[in-house]
């Protein structure tokens, strides 16, 4: 049983992400930010202008790892999270993408766009913002 306590802890963080934003997009982000815009509770970047939220498959293990180490929450008690909101009208559906191409095309193509790739992912006309490693929040310089 430990053994298999163990295996599984180690799994949990298994995959380091880079956050993504457009590269026009000058905003420093803390984890304080990141959490707010992702729960809903801001719509907007530190200068004011629009943030939208991007995600991977809601099955991908970049989802469940995002929801782990930057929220805190499985990926299921984020999706009960998010259709709360919906319910009651406080927000409209996420957005979701496929995979990391997809990602990066659609961060890449809106100026307001803020999203999450695989750190193996090269970050291609897209602004790297910071990753999560090892369930840690580090930003860029």
């Amino acid at each position: 049983m430990l053994f298999i306590a163990l295996l599984l802890s180690c799994s949990v963080y298994a995959t380091e992400l880079m956050l993504i934003a457009h590269p026009n997009n000058t905003n420093k982000l803390e984890q304080h930010s990141l959490i707010q815009l992702y729960l809903n509770k801001t719509s907007t970047f530190a200068d004011g202008s629009a943030a939208v939220i991007f995600h991977s498959a809601r099955d991908s293990e970049q989802h469940q790892q995002f929801c782990l180490s930057l929220l805190n929450l499985s990926a299921a008690q984020y999706q009960s999270y998010w259709s709360r909101l919906i319910f009651t009208g406080a927000a409209a559906r996420p957005h979701f993408v496929q995979n990391d191409a997809e990602m990066l095309k659609t961060v890449s193509n809106n100026k307001s766009a803020i999203g999450y790739i695989s750190a193996s992912t090269e970050p291609v006309n897209v602004r790297v913002i910071g990753y999560l490693h090892n369930g840690k929040w580090q930003a860029m310089p």
